[in-house]
């Protein structure tokens, strides 16, 4: 059975799931089905992309196959570019980017892990990434410099998505291993 092509998974975090579990419950629609990604962070499902993504409830995941969460990952690997997309954000002297593209969908693909060994092999330090918002995957490299500057762009990030109400994702940064995304503290 095939789960819905506008399906996706994004990663949340468990504060922002608590309050809209709270939401959907005093709508009658039961709490925001999720699984563990590591952290302060969980794996969720969204339809749609971009402004108009609508989270998946309880009342909408029944409708769903009971793989949904796999089966969203899949239709998250077809719509995504092969390899991953990674702008940089200044100077080649940095060795910071922005992953992905420009559909909301940026923090669920994490969850593609076998695409970021690529990026992890051209590196001469390890993979870190960190998620600020839903939309938005910093990747560094593991130098103090890097890091720095990856940690001003996040706090920019953070205070443009704090200014539109927008939920701030994660503070910690993560690190690529083969085995999977492992909390790296700086």
């Amino acid at each position: 059975m095939r789960v819905r092509p506008d399906v996706f998974p994004v990663l949340a975090s468990l504060t922002e799931v608590s309050a809209r579990a709270e939401v959907a419950r005093a709508h009658g629609r039961g709490g925001i089905p999720s699984i563990e990604f590591g952290g302060e962070l969980v794996v969720v499902l969204v339809t749609g992309e971009g402004a108009s993504q609508a989270w998946v409830d309880e009342a909408t995941a029944a409708t769903l196959p009971p793989n949904a969460f796999p089966l969203a990952v899949e239709n998250l690997r077809a719509r995504t570019k092969q390899p991953l997309r990674l702008t940089r954000t200044s100077s080649p002297k940095v060795g910071v980017w922005v992953a992905g593209e420009d559909d909301g969908l940026g923090s669920g693909r994490l969850l593609l892990r076998d695409l970021w060994r690529p990026v992890r092999e051209k590196l001469p330090t390890d993979l870190l990434v960190r998620v600020p918002t839903r939309s938005a995957v910093l990747v560094a490299m593991d130098r103090p410099d890097d890091i720095a500057f990856a940690e001003h762009l996040a706090d920019q990030l953070v205070a443009a998505a704090e200014a539109k109400g927008a939920p701030v994702l994660a503070r910690d940064w993560l690190m690529w291993t083969p085995a999977g995304w492992i909390a790296r503290g700086t």
